[in-house]
């Protein structure tokens, strides 16, 4: 059976996302059998000459597969913003706008919240010891422990 090039870089990459150490479960993600994939025949698909050729690209440029900043990947998340929005996928859009946040610090819990502050600003000793409490009961009745009330 021949090896196209399309599935010699498909198997490449499939391999490069393992970081070049799980060659079965590289074959299976790019397609192949369990069986196939696990048994001897998936010699044949890495001595192809266009695979070799395919991960040895990948390899000489693993650096920059592993050069990542977050400038690099705010782009990415852009770009995966863009197709989405073209391809009229709003969950996609959704997704890559949450990631966007999350890198930059927008997390919920973490997003400027001035009514949160206000309210955080008003409230008296009594009634943030109180709160502390609850939190404690709550925690320990999620982990299972015994708690008084």
């Amino acid at each position: 059976m021949a090896i196209t090039k399309e599935k010699a870089i498909q198997v490449a990459r499939a391999y490069a996302a393992t970081n070049f150490l799980n060659r079965s479960k590289a074959l299976i993600n790019a397609g192949y059998t369990e069986n196939y994939a696990r048994g001897g025949r998936s010699k044949i698909v890495y001595d192809n000459e266009l695979v070799k050729k395919e991960i040895a690209k990948l390899q000489a440029n693993e650096e920059n597969y592993l050069d990542v900043s977050r400038e690099k990947q705010l782009k990415r998340l852009k770009l995966a913003y863009d197709e989405a929005e073209i391809t009229e996928n709003p969950s996609a859009m959704v997704s890559a706008i949450r990631e966007m946040n999350e890198m930059l610090g927008y997390h919920r819990d973490n997003a400027p919240n001035p009514e949160k502050e206000a309210l955080r600003k008003r409230r008296t000793d009594t009634e943030t010891a109180r709160l502390r409490r609850l939190v404690r009961h709550r925690t320990g009745e999620l982990a299972g422990e015994s708690v008084e009330n």
